[in-house]
Parts: structure tokens; sequence; C-alpha cells
């Protein structure tokens, strides 16, 4: 089983909020963990200096999957479905949401409203 950790997990996982870092750890035990270029992106966008020794460390223990066209293609299929109805959602939401249903990954965020292409079953 995998699963792709979005970049609000990681930001409250580097500011060592408890509950998600137990959390990461039981996760860890049974999934294969993943991260993607938008969400590294993300992160070290709003990183201080102080906090990119904590990312590179909590990076060590995800994969990184690999963006390509089919990706682009299903995020603006996603994009087109849903803008109309979810306004507040990014591309950059589109993108992540693109990567983990064609990895066929489950997705661990705490902004499922910005998910609703995913039913329950597919969240963490």
């Amino acid at each position: 089983m995998q699963v792709l950790i979005d970049t609000n997990i990681l930001i409250n996982i580097i500011k060592s909020n408890v509950e998600l870092i137990d959390k990461f750890q039981e996760l860890a035990k049974d999934y294969a963990i993943f991260v993607s270029p938008t969400i590294v992106a993300e992160i070290y966008q709003g990183a201080r200096d102080k906090e990119k020794l904590a990312i590179q460390t909590l990076l060590q223990y995800a994969q990184c999957l690999n963006l390509d066209c089919e990706i682009g293609k299903l995020a603006g299929e996603l994009a087109k479905e849903y803008s109309k109805s979810h306004h507040t959602i990014t591309l950059d939401d589109y993108i992540i949401a693109a990567t983990a249903k064609q990895h066929k990954c489950k997705l661990w965020t705490l902004n499922k409203k910005h998910f609703p292409m995913f039913d329950k079953k597919e969240l963490v």
C-alpha cells in the first residue's frame, strides 16, 4: 500500500506536531511513503533557513514520485470538472490529486475539502 503525503502534513511534522509524527511513524510501518515534486516545491517555498535540515531529514523517509504528461492531463481534467464548484482548489492541489491517482496512492492531507475527487477510502 502507498500513501502520498500532502504539504500541510509535512509542515506540521516539521513544526513538531506530536500527533502527526506518531501517525507518520505508524503509517510508515504499513505503507510506502511518497511525496511529489509539487509537494517538495511547496514545502521549500515556505521554508525558513533553520527548517531546511529538518525538511531534508524528513524527505529521506519518502520516495519522490515522477510527474509526467499523463498526470498533467489528469490534473487538467480534474480542474475542469471541479473548479466551478470548488473555487479554492489550486492548480497545485489538482496536480497532487492527479499524482496520487495516477500512482494509485492514498492521500494524507489535513485539507480534505481541497480534494473532493477522492472518496473517504482514498484519503488517510
